[in-house]
């Protein structure tokens, strides 16, 4: 995996000098007072708490504002450990080709006994994968007609280097080419079934046919192993390993695919109260009575590994390289690196002064390019991420939350801005690791050049509510299709940084 942007490097030139006791007791004056002014300020900061501060304590409140440098840096790969699945490919005339498809691991209840009808009564058996979506989720043109290839998997997903976390990963190490169990066409709107009976769908679904041999080796393996069934690990090691489900043909669209069940079906007559098979005057079966049992059902759930493969063609790259902007693309596409001007925030009259507030806000543009003249129109991410760079991959790995102290979210704004209104706790996290990281190696500043850099992400927010309470509880990499053109670049107008300070004199 490649991690993502190249280093920079940034010297320290004013360390950072804590304010002293004395100053600090006298905050809690000015607290109420800067905060009114805090809230009730504009995106015109120039005068941000001028002239509120008592004259008898001595206290000043400055404002400053700075310049941030921004670039764009290519994901490559990201950590996408979720229960949705994504299949499909769409070429967008900006951000050029994007294909998705997946591997899974299947769910096995515990010491589950499958249990079958009569001989006598069975018509067909076979084994059903079938791929759930909700009707409005995907992106592109719901006609248009993909083909897919099921392959059973040789190999488990489960590595020591969690490859399978990531979205780089290589289904050529986990199948082999012969060991196809399927093949289907499909488009997202069904066209096989009529307005009616689509609208009354809950979830739609692919629906791919599996051999009768991959049934009957299940049913074997169930009667003469029952132990293989204990659970899913004794399962996916000893009786199916799991599937890799590749885009094999088609274009325009990409499906977000909600839940994923391999279904063992089979087909028998219907009996009477007596056992006997309901017969017609001819005394042949009744082919009206018919029922379609499903034996057992395996779930890809969480419990088990779920893998995205995305590719992005070389547009990425060209766009990452633009300097006069800077770029949001999702899913595993490119993201936005800011370096803080820590050293210019703690420079000259401001270096003894304590930071009260940091204000940063990144402006997106109306819309991306030539996409405007296309019927699909990627959408803007809504929800953002700001984490310092050297967090940015163990941030999701550890599946952390926002501190609101190395890391914050936001919510795209009706202004297209992504507004972070106090990030003060960021920088002195900065600086406090500048000064202990330079108390242990004069050199640390070179040999940690991300140490100033911040990163722009698109993520999925999950809350809670209780009480009239939201709470987060989980944030994940954005894995569907979304770009944003931010004002910015290495040439490009320069972001404005608003700090407040407050000084004792």
């Amino acid at each position: 995996m490649t991690k993502c942007g190249e280093q920079q490097e940034t010297k320290n030139k004013h360390p950072y000098n804590p304010n002293t006791d004395m100053r600090m007791k006298h905050l809690w004056k000015i607290l109420p007072v800067f905060f009114l002014a805090i809230c009730g300020c504009d995106d015109n900061t120039g005068t941000l708490g001028a002239g509120m501060m008592p004259d008898e304590d001595n206290i000043t409140v400055k404002t400053n504002t700075l310049e941030v440098t921004t670039r764009s840096i290519l994901a490559d790969s990201v950590y996408a450990r979720t229960s949705t699945a994504y299949i499909g490919k769409y070429t967008d005339p900006d951000f050029g080709v994007f294909e998705a498809d997946f591997l899974t691991q299947f769910n096995c209840t515990d010491n589950l006994v499958i249990n079958e009808a009569p001989d006598s009564l069975v018509i067909s058996n076979y084994a059903s994968l079938n791929l759930f979506y909700e009707k409005n989720d995907f992106y592109g043109d719901s006609l248009n007609v993909h083909q897919i290839k099921v392959y059973e998997l040789n190999r488990d997903l489960e590595t020591d280097d969690k490859e399978y976390c990531y979205t780089s990963i290589d289904p050529q190490d986990f199948y082999n080419e012969e060991d196809l169990l399927a093949s289907k066409f499909y488009s997202i709107r069904n066209m096989a079934i009529n307005d009616s009976t689509w609208n009354e769908q809950d979830q739609p679904s692919v629906n791919v046919m599996l051999p009768e041999s991959f049934f009957n080796k299940i049913i074997t393996l169930n009667k003469e192993h029952p132990e293989y069934f204990e659970n899913s690990e004794t399962f996916i090691d000893n009786v199916f390993k799991g599937i890799y489900v590749k885009h094999e043909s088609g274009e325009g669209s990409v499906l977000y695919l909600s839940a994923i069940s391999l279904n063992l079906i089979s087909v028998q007559y219907m009996t009477d109260e007596n056992g006997w098979i309901q017969r017609d005057e001819n005394n042949q079966p009744r082919t009206d009575s018919v029922s379609v049992a499903t034996l057992a059902s395996f779930t890809s759930t969480r419990e088990v590994i779920q893998a995205n493969r995305f590719q992005n063609s070389e547009r990425l790259k060209q766009l990452a390289e633009e300097t006069g902007h800077t770029y949001l693309k999702t899913p595993a596409g490119i993201f936005t690196e800011a370096t803080l001007p820590i050293d210019d925030i703690t420079a000259g009259e401001y270096a003894n002064d304590t930071i009260n507030s940091v204000q940063l806000s990144f402006t997106a543009y109306n819309q991306t390019g030539s996409n405007n003249n296309t019927a699909f129109q990627i959408p803007k991410p809504e929800q953002i991420l700001l984490v310092r760079k050297k967090d940015m991959y163990t941030f999701f790995e550890k599946s952390e939350l926002t501190d609101n102290i190395t890391s914050y979210t936001t919510t795209l704004q009706n202004n297209n801005e992504y507004k972070f209104d106090n990030i003060n706790n960021l920088v002195n996290a900065c600086i406090q690791d500048r000064e202990n990281g330079e108390k242990e190696d004069p050199d640390w500043t070179e040999k940690n050049p991300d140490w100033n850099k911040i990163v722009l992400i698109p993520v999925n927010i999950t809350t809670t509510t209780s009480s009239s309470t939201t709470t987060i509880v989980n944030i994940e990499h954005d894995l569907r299709l979304t770009s944003a053109k931010l004002v910015g670049g290495p040439d490009g107008e320069a972001l404005k940084l608003y700090v407040a300070y407050t000084t004792f004199n």
